[in-house]
């Protein structure tokens, strides 16, 4: 009878159809016989809107995301500009799939140090690597190791609270910074160089790098690029915030925009509005209160067109500390998309103390049991299939090279789960063999001292950030250290004796610390230092057909509620056995009848439901006659005389 509204699904079929049709209409999760686990690596926007993906496609996949950080949601947490808050809003959906049934966060995991990735294929039906890009493009040029030449990724990441970045102290003591490349983040580091400090102490931006900002003496930033006005990488929106920008004017070379209108025509739609924004700034005398704003402003920027670094310049008194940068003037061959840098063979030197490179990110190797490109710095794959290694996977930048926005992600998740989808359909890899999933991967980090973040932890780092933000003003102020963000999820919290002790006078104290299950038969393996009966998603180790579920099988954590996931997962376990003929379901069982019959010859009388349901009854009428809900029976002989036994 516990089986009769379950149904078991044979054909592999139906995990396709999902991926079109997602849940069923009820919303609910359907039993499978394939219960399929798979692992994310990386908890930024490609691992997210790939667990998303496959939870709506998969109805009986369990998604599990590894994140090297306590803290989840990568670029989006520290990446996007403070003052894009709407840009951030993609983490609510991200919260959504975080708390699903069948996902799981586990933070403050290093893959590659912490696991390898070989653990975690055995430890899953499939793996998917969604880490990004964590490495910075080199210029490749003398000098770039000088102080005060930055790297974009890093200078963004000293600003949004990114731990590794918190030290890096940049020295914004000069007049002039130069920026080489124009994407959307080189034009956001300008922004967050020249903004008012007023619009600024409203954002995330962390308190340390708002002090800096505030007594920082850049007055002029030049955005460079080595091609022209219609190659350029940035979008109309963040062109235009600095076209916009308070207290700030633009400074842009007439010379680099001959041709650009003749050539607008030819543009797709898109660029053309961002060409025209551009020439527009460049070219035409402003209004009479635009004028009068630029007049009035103490700050400048600019795009430079043409133009390749070629050397950082040292500064002559102090021969490890920047003072300049020497750039090549370019011309171009070709048009549109094409077109290509030239060397005119003409050098400019501008003298500037803080160089900031955002030429691009690039993703690094975690594990050499994966083939990695380092040329191209991607993991080599197929549409997401990493090539050479069934069951292996990869999304996001990892698998594309940086590029494209937060939105772009989304399809190139889509693509890679269509890859998973379409190899459990075709048996590429076997989803009837039982795998353990999180349950032996914490076991392993258990026994290596490493504490994995939940994201219910994560939450309590989020709301202790968001008040320490509202004692200022600001959205929320950033936990900085990877161990104030472990302490903040309770995780790092540790009690230290300081020697000092104190009596309490009491006549009565009462010791809660815990629950623990006992061994009822010496049959049963029993793990007497956890309390637990050892066991794999429920099944008893070295027992077959012996399950467990509940406290005996976690220990006693979580609340009434947190049972129900718990034996779910017991009841997946069953019924993959079932279907794999683990448990042989032809031969002829007696079930109850021969238990009752040594029952009763032992002189044991089972309580039947109904006979419990006299016993509840009498409490309540019990409890009536006193105003009480119920007053309980009290004796194990009172239970049984009220039930008729």
């Amino acid at each position: 009878m516990l089986f009769s509204g379950l149904k078991v699904w044979s054909s592999r079929s139906l995990w396709i159809h999902r991926l079109h049709e997602g849940v069923n209409g009820g919303g609910r999760a359907r039993y499978s016989s394939c219960s399929p686990k798979v692992c994310i690596v990386g908890g930024g926007p490609a691992g997210f809107y790939t667990a998303q993906h496959l939870i709506k496609a998969c109805p009986g996949v369990t998604v599990d995301i590894y994140e090297r950080l306590p803290v989840p949601f990568g670029l989006v947490r520290f990446g996007v500009a403070p003052d894009h808050p709407e840009v951030k809003n993609v983490i609510n959906t991200f919260t959504q799939t975080a708390r699903h049934e069948r996902c799981s966060f586990y933070g403050n995991v290093n893959v590659g140090k912490d696991l390898s990735v070989t653990e975690l294929q055995e430890a899953y039906h499939a793996v998917v690597l969604s880490y990004g890009a964590e490495g910075n493009r080199r210029m490749g040029v003398p000098g770039e190791d000088l102080s005060g030449v930055y790297s974009a990724k890093d200078f963004v990441g000293w600003y949004n609270g990114l731990p590794s970045c918190r030290e890096l102290g940049p020295d914004l003591s000069c007049e002039t910074a130069v920026i080489l490349g124009q994407g959307n983040v080189a034009l956001d580091v300008a922004r967050v160089l020249l903004s008012p400090i007023d619009l600024l102490k409203k954002t995330d931006i962390t308190q340390p790098a708002l002090e800096v900002l505030e007594e920082s003496r850049v007055r002029t930033v030049l955005i460079v690029g080595r091609r022209g006005p219609t190659q350029i990488a940035g979008t109309v929106k963040e062109v235009r915030e600095m076209v916009n920008l308070p207290n700030t004017r633009p400074d842009m070379l007439a010379s680099d925009f001959e041709g650009v209108k003749e050539a607008l025509k030819d543009l797709p739609r898109p660029r053309k509005r961002l060409t025209e924004l551009m020439l527009k700034t460049a070219t035409e005398t402003p209004g009479e209160k635009e004028q009068e704003r630029r007049e009035k402003a103490s700050r400048v920027w600019g795009l430079r067109f043409y133009r390749s670094p070629v050397e950082i310049l040292a500064d002559p008194e102090h021969s490890s500390r920047t003072a300049g940068i020497r750039l090549a003037v370019n011309k171009l061959e070709g048009s549109g998309e094409g077109a290509r840098a030239v060397l005119t063979g003409e050098m400019e030197d501008v003298s500037c103390g803080l160089i900031i490179s955002s030429i691009g990110y690039k993703s690094l190797s975690i594990d050499p049991s994966v083939p990695f490109d380092s040329h191209r710095a991607i993991v080599p794959n197929n549409m997401g299939r990493i090539q050479e290694a069934p069951g292996l996977y990869c999304s996001g930048w990892l698998k594309t090279g940086p590029t494209g926005v937060i939105a772009t992600t989304l399809n190139n998740s889509l693509d890679t789960v269509r890859s998973v989808m379409e190899d459990m359909e075709s048996g590429t890899w076997n989803t009837s063999a039982v795998k353990p999933g999180s349950q032996s991967i914490n076991a392993l980090l258990e026994n290596r001292g490493v504490k994995p973040v939940t994201f219910s932890e994560w939450e309590k780092i989020d709301s202790e950030e968001v008040r320490r933000g509202a004692a200022i003003g600001k959205p929320r102020e950033k936990l900085l250290t990877v161990e104030e963000m472990l302490q903040g999820s309770g995780e790092g919290a540790r009690a230290v004796l300081t020697g000092e002790m104190e009596d309490v006078s009491c006549g009565l104290i009462i010791s809660s610390i815990g629950y623990k299950s006992l061994s009822i038969d010496p049959s049963v393996p029993f793990d007497s230092h956890r309390a637990i009966v050892p066991n794999n998603m429920g099944r008893i180790q070295e027992a077959p057909g012996l399950y467990c579920s509940g406290w005996l099988k976690t220990g006693p954590t979580g609340v009434i509620a947190t049972t129900l996931n718990n034996s779910l997962d017991t009841v997946r376990s069953v019924m993959e056995d079932m279907d794999s003929g683990t448990l042989n379901t032809s031969s002829v069982k007696p079930g109850s009848q021969s238990i009752n019959a040594l029952l009763e010859n032992r002189g044991v009388k089972p309580v039947t439901f109904s006979e419990w349901e006299k016993i509840d009854s009498e409490e309540v009428r019990r409890g009536a006659a006193i105003g009480k809900p119920r007053e309980k029976l009290l004796t194990v002989e009172e239970m049984l005389q009220v039930a008729g036994k």
